[in-house]
């Protein structure tokens, strides 16, 4: 009898600790997403500095985000002939990317746009300033409508929020005229 209580205590422990390592998962993958992100578009501003243009393309395809830094190799200031800087990185799965956004005129709300499957944005820096350029990219509002933007509209990103089905969140906050980001 004393074993059959031993061995119920030590299932119901494990099933204990089973629950809380599950809820540690998704706090990692959030927190992973964030980290990866904040450090490709830091990797972006100095290369937009050293070079004489740079950009970041986040997107999503099957499920998963990507990054991908690209420069302007002949430094001529033309987007047309970007070139990759190795392959794009797998950002992480299973989480949810939120991009806040404000347009430059004063007085101009914060929207908010979902990544998707096939969206992308293109995250641009300033050479001389190392600021943050107006976004381009395709997005789905909250009302579930795709949004196309493009640098003209002089939208900037404020900030990305990456979410789980659990609740976990991270922020990174982004400063449009210093182009200096942190996650919160």
């Amino acid at each position: 009898m004393v074993e059959m209580i031993i061995v119920i205590a030590i299932i119901s422990v494990l099933a204990g600790a089973s629950i809380f390592l599950y809820g540690l998962i998704p706090s990692g993958r959030v927190n992973s997403v964030a980290r990866k992100t904040e450090s490709g578009l830091e990797k972006t501003r100095n290369n937009a500095l050293s070079f004489y243009g740079a950009d970041y393309v986040f997107s999503m395809t099957n499920g998963a985000y990507y990054g991908l830094i690209r420069v302007d190799r002949d430094m001529d200031g033309a987007t047309d002939d970007m070139v990759n800087q190795g392959e794009a990185e797998e950002l992480g799965k299973a989480v949810k990317v939120t991009v806040y956004c404000k347009g430059a005129a004063a007085g101009s709300t914060e929207e908010s746009y979902v990544l998707q499957n096939g969206n992308s944005m293109t995250i641009s820096f300033d050479r001389s300033s190392g600021a943050f350029k107006p976004m381009a990219g395709t997005f789905v509002n909250g009302g579930g409508t795709a949004r196309s933007i493009s640098e003209t509209d002089n939208i900037y990103l404020t900030k990305i929020e990456v979410t789980s089905g659990m609740g976990h969140k991270r922020t990174i906050v982004c400063t449009r005229l210093t182009g200096k980001m942190s996650v919160e």
